[in-house]
C-alpha cells in the first residue's frame, strides 16, 4: 500500500511528568524501594514437551552464590530438587516420567537481600511416541543432510523443539539447502 501526504513535527512534551513536592520535603528521609530483577526461564517453559530421560532446564539469572531448583509432579510433589551454580541443570534418569505434565522453579538470594525467582511449565513425551522416535532415529543415517531435516522435522511435530532446532542445525552445517 503506498501512502502519501505530508508530515507534521509535534510539539516537544516533557519527559519527566510534573510532580507536587514531597509534603516534609527537608524534614524527613524519603527512600525509592527497587525490587531485585527476577529470574527468566529459558527452557522449557509454557508446556513445550521434552524428552523424560533428557530434560535440561535452563534460566537467566542475576549473580548469586547458588540457585535452588525444584520441579513438581501433576500431585505437586517435588519429583527432583537440587543447588546448582550454573543456570542449567540436566535433570538425572529416572527423575521425570512419560507423558507427565510438570511445573519447575528457581530462585536464588541475591547480594542485596533480595530473593529472585522463576517458574516454568513443561510435559515429558509419551513412552510410545518417545519409542518410536529411537527408532527412527537408530535406522537413519546420521551425517545425512536430508535424514537430519527429517528427523528434526519429526521432532518438531512431537513438540521437541530444543531437539529439532538442534536437528535443524545439524541437517544445516552438513548441507541441506532448506
Amino acid at each position: 500500500t503506498k501512502i502519501e501526504g505530508t508530515v507534521e513535527t509535534l510539539t516537544p512534551v516533557s519527559t519527566v511528568p510534573l510532580i507536587a513536592p514531597v509534603a516534609g520535603a527537608g524534614t524527613t528521609i524519603t527512600a525509592v524501594r527497587i525490587r531485585a530483577g527476577g529470574i527468566l526461564v529459558v527452557a522449557p517453559d509454557h508446556g513445550v514437551t521434552t524428552l523424560a530421560e533428557a530434560t535440561v532446564l535452563e534460566f537467566e539469572a542475576p549473580a548469586s552464590e547458588g540457585y535452588d531448583v525444584d520441579v513438581e509432579g501433576p500431585d505437586a510433589s517435588i519429583v527432583f530438587r537440587a543447588r546448582v551454580n550454573e543456570p542449567r541443570v540436566v535433570l538425572p534418569l529416572g527423575a521425570l516420567q512419560p507423558d507427565t505434565a510438570y511445573r519447575w522453579r528457581v530462585s536464588a538470594r541475591l547480594p542485596t537481600g533480595f530473593e529472585a525467582r522463576g517458574e516454568g511449565r513443561f510435559r515429558t513425551l509419551q513412552a510410545d511416541d518417545a519409542h518410536t522416535r529411537a527408532r527412527l532415529r537408530k535406522s537413519m543415517a546420521d551425517d545425512d543432510a536430508e535424514s537430519l531435516a527429517l528427523l528434526a522435522e519429526v521432532d518438531r511435530t512431537l513438540g521437541l523443539w530444543r531437539e529439532a532446532l538442534a536437528g535443524f542445525r545439524a541437517a544445516r552445517t552438513a548441507g541441506a539447502d532448506d
